[in-house]
């Protein structure tokens, strides 16, 4: 809980003290109760991090309390992710608070964590509204895509199809993939005009294991290790987890995908 907060709580208890003190006849019982209903909602307001923002003032990574008066041209819009992961999507005209359900929630630890996801990259992150349906040349648009040509670490959810993603498309390709902890080798064909290829059924997926990618007309061999994401009960909460498992780059663009 904020200091912020612990003070309000101070204070209010304080007045609705001395209301109660004063308290002589109904009506004045009354007003104590509607001043504890404002003084209540008040104390329980949420803390969400902006994630995408376009034609407002909020910063992507800006961290805005819901019950503070957010407002939004008529073109304006603005993402936000609360504490449990749920997703706010405000669209312009609008002016006023923002209604989060179990807003005194404990602080878990997710809106730090995604604040440092966008503010690893800040180049990237500050164009986040942008970028968000746009792959690029040198990104897939699918967060989970494994980039066939770059060595790294890859996070990968069973939940989908497992894809190669090459910028490239021209022209039609060999491909081998070799499981090096087992020398375990499959052989596939990468067919023009296409982006992403479905990893080969023949080659299992598994946790923790290093392959290698022989892409014909590449004068290089990649080497692909790949982490298996558990399950999580949001999307923010799996970017989180592969931001702290190596895959910040695949993190970052999980979030620009969230919508």
């Amino acid at each position: 809980m904020s200091d912020r907060v612990v003070h309000n709580k101070y204070i209010y208890s304080y007045i609705l003290t001395t209301i109660n003190t004063l308290s002589r006849n109904t009506g004045m019982a009354l007003m104590a109760a509607l001043i504890t209903m404002v003084f209540t909602h008040s104390t329980n307001a949420a803390e969400l991090v902006v994630i995408a923002s376009s034609g407002s003032d909020f910063k992507v990574g800006q961290v805005v309390d819901s019950s503070s008066d957010i407002k939004l041209a008529g073109d304006g819009t603005l993402t936000l992710i609360s504490e449990s992961g749920k997703i706010f999507a405000l669209k312009g005209p609008r002016s006023g608070a923002v209604e989060v359900e179990g807003s005194a929630e404990k602080n878990g630890g997710l809106i730090p964590s995604i604040k440092n996801i966008l503010s690893s990259e800040k180049t990237e992150a500050s164009t986040l509204g942008v970028m968000r349906s746009i792959g690029g040349p040198k990104h897939p648009s699918d967060p989970w895509a494994i980039i066939a040509n770059k060595t790294g670490k890859y996070c990968v959810t069973l939940s989908k199809p497992v894809v190669l993603w090459r910028a490239d498309a021209k022209k039609t390709r060999s491909l081998i993939l070799i499981n090096l902890d087992n020398n375990h080798k499959v052989k596939t064909v990468w067919s023009s005009g296409q982006n992403i290829l479905y990893w080969p059924r023949l080659m299992p997926m598994v946790d923790g294991a290093t392959y290698r990618v022989d892409l014909a007309g590449e004068n290089r061999l990649p080497k692909l290790t790949v982490a298996l994401v558990p399950n999580q009960p949001t999307q923010a909460h799996a970017a989180v987890w592969m931001s702290q498992n190596g895959c910040e780059k695949q993190a970052l663009r999980l979030l620009q995908s969230i919508n």
